[in-house]
């Protein structure tokens, strides 16, 4: 003590003293700067963002759990994206500007700023989404004057969509029961294929001809038929007339008139057979043309309850949903990520979802849910957490599928 007392009453030792206390608190200073310019940490230097989704300007979904809490409130955040706005021509060819409330397909940043500090975050956003087919029917009816057409089919995709038809199994020149694939590509060539039923009808011009010549015939055999009767009336009249004659000749008078009125007898005789024979043959056309409706009618039936047995043919899924699921599992753990249970729509993240058809493959159907947990396994880190498949109902015919992160 008396030596530290001895030291203090030396003016340059004070002096000495006071400067080394100025540089330590100028370091701790320094020091203390140094610290805030490392208080906004951030989880990824750059994400994706699938198109149709805005940018967040939520400091939380940037910043990393170890940011402190007062810092996240002061963070401010900008961006130099801004909405997309796209030009449609009207019905009557009039330029419509439209605004989308999302940023256009591109590459974007978002700013992070806390006092002095900044940080920057780049924001992709990207088309991965396959067009999706809406409305599609059971089977689609043609004919050689009227075959399938992009028109037909309605497709839903932001970017919009073409539509192709491979119809080559299709023969339109003969009736029955064919399978056409319809397929839609997006600017992004992000496709969807489906398969529908196309049942073809053929006119029936050949049997209508058929028809009209049965009818003609029937009644061409009806008039001779006719013409036959009335000439061997004709001819029984003729005789019974001679008779008449030769028995004026060779008997009395009162003989020719009785044999007069046997031959008058004949001939009412004759008549009535003849309309009688007459009165056949019409009943025989009558019936010809019948049996030849019946066949028709028969032929239009058999036809009819062919094609709606066709038509009502039930449809069945390649995979049932169990197997989906358990297909989907394996493939998540095959690339390293662990499958997380206890993720739902509301405690997790999910992008925009993929959707499987009922006239889908087994192949079509894998590869559908390969694609999407794809997507969204890209975007995440197997060390920061697992993932889970799901799969929604939107009808018997229809699923839509999302993957948790």
């Amino acid at each position: 003590m008396k030596v530290i007392k001895k030291l203090l009453k030396n003016k340059s030792i004070k002096t000495v003293i006071v400067i080394l206390i100025i540089i330590l608190i100028i370091g701790l200073i320094i020091l203390s700067v140094n610290n805030d310019s490392s208080y906004i940490k951030l989880k990824y230097e750059s994400i994706y963002l699938e198109y149709g989704n805005t940018i967040s300007l939520n400091a939380l979904d940037y910043v990393d759990d170890t940011t402190k809490k007062f810092v996240i409130d002061e963070i401010l955040l900008t961006t130099n994206a801004s909405n997309e706005t796209v030009i449609s021509i009207s019905e009557d060819g009039n330029e419509i500007l439209e605004e989308h409330d999302y940023p256009a397909v591109g590459e974007y940043t978002v700013t992070l700023t806390y006092k002095n500090e900044k940080a920057t975050v780049s924001v992709n956003v990207i088309d991965t989404t396959a067009p999706k087919f809406e409305d599609i029917a059971e089977s689609y009816e043609t004919t050689s004057e009227n075959k399938l057409k992009s028109t037909d089919f309605t497709v839903y995709d932001l970017s919009g969509a073409e539509i192709t038809i491979d119809d080559s199994d299709v023969d339109y020149d003969v009736a029955g029961t064919y399978k056409a694939n319809i397929k839609a590509t997006d600017p992004y060539n992000n496709t969807n294929e489906i398969q529908i039923t196309v049942i073809n009808e053929v006119e029936t011009i050949a049997d209508d001809e058929t028809s009209i010549s049965n009818d003609s015939s029937n009644e061409t055999v009806a008039d001779s038929s006719s013409t036959a009767n009335s000439q061997s009336s004709s001819s029984t009249i003729t005789s019974s007339t001679t008779s008449s004659k030769s028995t004026a000749t060779n008997s009395s008078t009162s003989s020719s008139t009785s044999n007069s009125e046997s031959t008058k007898s004949n001939n009412t005789s004759n008549e009535a057979s003849s309309t009688t024979s007459g009165s056949t043959t019409s009943s025989s056309s009558s019936k010809n043309t019948s049996s030849s409706s019946s066949s028709n009618s028969t032929s239009s039936s058999t036809t009819n309850s062919s094609a709606n047995s066709s038509t009502s043919s039930t449809e069945s899924w390649a995979m049932s949903e169990s197997e989906m699921m358990a297909y989907a599992k394996s493939y998540i753990q095959s690339i390293g990520f662990s499958w997380e249970d206890s993720f739902t729509k509301s405690n997790s993240g999910w992008n925009a979802p993929f959707y499987l058809k009922i006239s889908m493959s087994e192949t079509q159907i894998k590869s559908e849910i390969k694609e999407c947990i794809d997507i969204t396994a890209r975007d995440c880190d197997a060390s920061q957490g697992g993932l889970k498949f799901y799969i929604e109902k939107e009808s018997e015919k229809l699923y839509d599928i999302y993957v948790f992160y």
